[in-house]
């Protein structure tokens, strides 16, 4: 895994870039994914004979989108959206960025839509099958999966099993050679850390990208 670090200013920055180009009030996750999963989609790219789709799965929380589900309830009550890009892409990396940006949004508000519908009629798992079934359909030899959650707002800084809360959290990778991505504020919130995992052959390049350098810094000193 590797961590990259998103200082609140710069965030601030990205997500003015993109509310510039006509995207509203865009979010941290928003942006940071969007800019990640574009320059991860590069790196990737970079590295092939015949350039493939690539898909974006992001999960979301349930929790605080079921009213009857308990905040302590314990596993993974989660669901995702999925956006997916051709071979072709924008010949503007901003541009890029910022359609990406709005596609999250508009992928994100569907499923919370959807999960407002069927609510009423208990339907709610139905519905959710039917989201994973979507998933599984979109997965091909020729599609390139990137799997991608974000933590942000979760009390982990707050946990105490007695011997004292987190002085730093972090993410790993139980899969091997497959792209994913995880963010996870920083101890005083500001900022976000990104940790990320790729294919051995694309990391040399997603590590010296640019546009991802103007943003974020590459392993920063962790401070206690």
């Amino acid at each position: 895994m590797n961590r990259f670090v998103f200082e609140s200013y710069k965030i601030e920055e990205l997500k003015r870039k993109v509310e510039g180009a006509g995207v509203p009030a865009p979010t941290r996750v928003e942006v940071i994914m969007s800019l990640v999963w574009t320059c991860a989609r590069n790196a990737w790219h970079s590295n092939l004979v015949s350039p493939r789709s690539t898909l974006m799965l992001q999960t979301m929380d349930l929790r605080s989108r079921v009213p009857s589900t308990d905040v302590f309830s314990i596993g993974n009550l989660q669901t995702m959206f999925l956006l997916k890009r051709g071979v072709e892409s924008s010949s503007s990396f901003d541009l890029e960025i910022c359609e990406t940006v709005a596609e999250f949004r508009k992928a994100k508000e569907s499923v919370n839509e959807m999960i407002k519908e069927n609510l009423q009629g208990n339907t709610l798992g139905q519905s959710l099958m039917r989201v994973n079934g979507d998933f599984a359909s979109s997965l091909t030899s020729e599609t390139d999966l990137y799997s991608m959650t974000s933590w942000c707002r979760k009390p982990f800084y707050e946990v105490d099993f007695g011997w004292g809360t987190p002085a730093w959290v972090g993410s790993t990778s139980i899969y091997n050679n497959i792209a994913y991505v995880c963010l996870i504020d920083s101890k005083d919130g500001a900022s976000v850390e990104e940790w990320i995992s790729l294919p051995d052959q694309d990391i040399p390049i997603f590590l010296r990208d640019q546009d991802l350098h103007a943003y974020a810094v590459l392993n920063p000193p962790v401070l206690i």
